[in-house]
C-alpha cells in the first residue's frame, strides 16, 4: 500500500529532516515545483504543517494521513491459527471475538499472546475463554465446539470504531490556525461520501435564491470559520476531493481552489468538487 506513495516522494523530499512523516512528504512532493510550499518549523506549540504562496497571499494547511486503523480481530486470530499448526481451532469452533476490530496500536500486542495461548490450548475442548490486553482495547475470545462442516464461524460481537480525524479535540490548535486542511487517504473503508458526511455531520446544506448560504448545521466548518476547504487525496484512487466551506465568501476560496486543482490535475488526478446542490461534481 505504501509503494504508491513512494513512487510520488521526490528525493528532495525524503531527504528532508523537517518532513516528519511519509504523508508530508507525498504533499510536499506533490505541490513543490508547481506552487511556492514551505515547511513550518515546529515549535513548543502544535504548529500546522506548510504555507503555500499564491501571488501576494498565503495559505496555511496541515495534512493529515487517513490509514487504517482498524483491522477484522478474526482475520488476526486465522493467521495466528495457520503460523502455529493450530488449524483444527478455525475448522471445529464458533469464535465470537469482542471487539470485532482491532486497532494498529494493539495488533503486535494480540498477535503475541494470542500465539502464546493457542499454541497451550488441550484439545478437545467444548469452550475455550479468554482474554487479551492491549494497549487500547481489551479483546474477549470465546470458542464454542460445534459439529458442523469444517470452516470458522464467527458469531456476532461488538464491532469497533473508526475516531475521525474532523472530531477529534487534540487538533483545535493546529485547525484554529490553517486556511485549508488536507488529508491523504490510504482507508479504502473512507471514501468522498463518507468524508462528506463527516464534515456536514449528516446534515443538509440548503442555499436560496440569491445564492446566500444556510446550512443546517455546518459542523467543522461552523467551529473553524476561518478555514476555506478541506481536500482529501485518494492516491490509491488517483482521485482529489474539494469540500468548499459554506461559511466562507467563495471570492476567499477561489484562487487557492484554482491553483490546488490546476496542481493537482497536473499530476493527473482526477478531481471532484462539491456542488450547490450537496452533490460531487467532476471537473
Amino acid at each position: 500500500m505504501w509503494k504508491i506513495l513512494e513512487k510520488k516522494i521526490t528525493n528532495e523530499s525524503r531527504q528532508d529532516r523537517n518532513l516528519r512523516n511519509i504523508y508530508e512528504q507525498y504533499f510536499y512532493s506533490l505541490v513543490k515545483g508547481k506552487l511556492q510550499i514551505s515547511k513550518i518549523l515546529e515549535n513548543n506549540d502544535p504548529t500546522p504543517d506548510f504555507k503555500i504562496t499564491i501571488g501576494d497571499k498565503s495559505y496555511i494547511t496541515e495534512v493529515k494521513g487517513l490509514d487504517p486503523i482498524y483491522e477484522k480481530t478474526w482475520n488476526l486470530f486465522i493467521e495466528v491459527c495457520a503460523s502455529n499448526h493450530r488449524e483444527e481451532l478455525c475448522d471445529s469452533y464458533e469464535l465470537d471475538v469482542s471487539p470485532w476490530e482491532i486497532h494498529r496500536e494493539d495488533k503486535e500486542t494480540v498477535r503475541e499472546e494470542l500465539s502464546k495461548i493457542i499454541s497451550k490450548i488441550d484439545l478437545p475442548r467444548d469452550n475455550i475463554n479468554f482474554q487479551i490486553q492491549g494497549r487500547v482495547n481489551t479483546y474477549t475470545f470465546s470458542l464454542k465446539r460445534r459439529n458442523l462442516p469444517k470452516g470458522l464461524r464467527i458469531a456476532h460481537g461488538k464491532g469497533g470504531k473508526v475516531t475521525s480525524n474532523l472530531r477529534n479535540k487534540l487538533f483545535s490548535n493546529q485547525y484554529e490556525k490553517i486556511d485549508f486542511l488536507s488529508f491523504i487517504n490510504m482507508n479504502q473503508e473512507i471514501d468522498e461520501n463518507k468524508i462528506l458526511t463527516e464534515v456536514f455531520n449528516g446534515k443538509i446544506i440548503l442555499f436560496d435564491n440569491e445564492e446566500k448560504i444556510s446550512v443546517i448545521n455546518p459542523f467543522f466548518f461552523g467551529r473553524y470559520k476561518q478555514i476555506r476547504l478541506l481536500l482529501m487525496i485518494d492516491p490509491i484512487k488517483e482521485e482529489c476531493y474539494f469540500i468548499p466551506s459554506p461559511c466562507c465568501n467563495k471570492n476567499d476560496i477561489s484562487r487557492l481552489l484554482y491553483s490546488l486543482v490546476n496542481t493537482l490535475k497536473s499530476s493527473n488526478f482526477k478531481i471532484k468538487i462539491v456542488s450547490l446542490n450537496y452533490k460531487w461534481v467532476e471537473i
